[in-house]
C-alpha cells in the first residue's frame, strides 16, 4: 500500500485520496554513481554498462522517462490486460552528489536538496500600509515557505509497442514519440537514494491484478536521461 510508504506521501504527489482505500504499488529502491570504473548504478564497470565521466565535476538530469521491456506479452496469445500509458514517479530521495569544481583532482561533494515552495506574495495596497499590525512575512504571503513540492508522476513506455524495427539502444528522451519528463530539471544524476513508484491503479482497474500481470510480464524497466555537464576548472 503507497499510503504506508512515508517517502511516497512526502515527496509524491498523489493520484487519488487516502479515503478511497489502499493503493498497492512497486516500490523499486536504487542507487546512481559517478565514478572511475564504475557503472551508473554504482557496479563494476562491464560490457554494455552505462557510465558518466568524473571529469565533468556536475552531470545534472535535463530530462528522463522510462519503458517497460516485454510489457503485457503472453507467450500464449491471451489479450493484453494492461493499460498502454502506465505511469510511474521517479523520486530522489537522497543526498545529491558531484564533484568540487576547482579541485586538482576529483573530490565528491554532499548535497542535501529541498525543494521548496516560493509563496507569491499579495498585491500591497493602501489599507494594508495604514494597519500597523500587517506583518509581510505573515500576511502577505500565500502559503509557507515550508511547503514542499511534490513530484507528479510521468508516462511510461512500452519497449517494442509503437516502435516496431526500432533498436532500443538508440533511444533517448529526444526521439520522437517519447514524451519526456522535465521534473528533475537540474538535479544530480548521482544520487545515494532513488525510488521508483510504479501504481497499480495505472495498470488496470484491479489494481492487484494489475500488478501481478505486470511482474508477470516484464523482464526489464529501462531507464533514459537525458544530462548536461559542466567541466569545472
Amino acid at each position: 500500500d503507497l499510503w504506508q510508504v512515508p517517502e511516497f506521501r512526502e515527496y509524491c504527489r498523489p493520484f487519488a485520496n487516502p479515503s478511497n482505500g489502499p493503493q498497492p504499488g512497486l516500490v523499486l529502491e536504487f542507487s546512481t554513481e559517478i565514478a572511475v570504473g564504475k557503472n551508473f548504478f554504482g557496479k563494476p564497470l562491464s560490457g554494455l554498462d552505462h557510465a558518466f565521466s568524473p571529469a565533468n565535476y556536475a552531470t545534472k538530469v535535463r530530462a528522463f522517462t522510462a519503458a517497460f521491456q516485454n510489457y503485457d506479452v503472453d507467450p500464449a496469445g491471451s489479450s493484453p490486460q494492461l493499460s498502454t500509458s502506465p505511469r510511474f514517479y521517479l523520486v530522489p530521495v537522497g543526498q545529491d552528489r558531484q564533484y568540487c569544481s576547482d579541485t586538482e583532482f576529483p573530490t565528491m561533494r554532499t548535497w542535501d536538496v529541498v525543494s521548496q515552495r516560493l509563496p507569491v506574495p499579495y498585491i500591497l495596497n493602501p489599507e494594508s500600509l495604514g494597519n500597523y499590525t500587517y506583518q509581510l512575512t505573515m500576511d502577505g504571503l500565500d502559503g509557507s515557505y515550508a511547503e514542499r513540492i511534490r513530484f507528479g508522476d510521468s508516462r511510461a513506455f512500452i519497449s517494442d509497442y509503437g516502435l516496431s524495427g526500432t533498436n532500443d539502444m538508440t533511444l533517448s528522451p529526444l526521439t520522437p514519440g517519447w514524451n519526456s519528463s522535465s521534473r528533475l530539471y537540474g538535479r544530480s544524476a548521482w544520487n545515494t537514494r532513488w525510488l521508483l513508484i510504479i501504481p497499480g491503479a495505472t495498470l488496470n482497474a484491479d489494481k492487484e491484478a494489475g500488478l501481478k500481470r505486470f511482474i508477470d510480464t516484464v523482464t526489464d524497466i529501462k531507464l533514459y536521461l537525458e544530462t548536461y555537464s559542466n567541466q569545472g576548472m
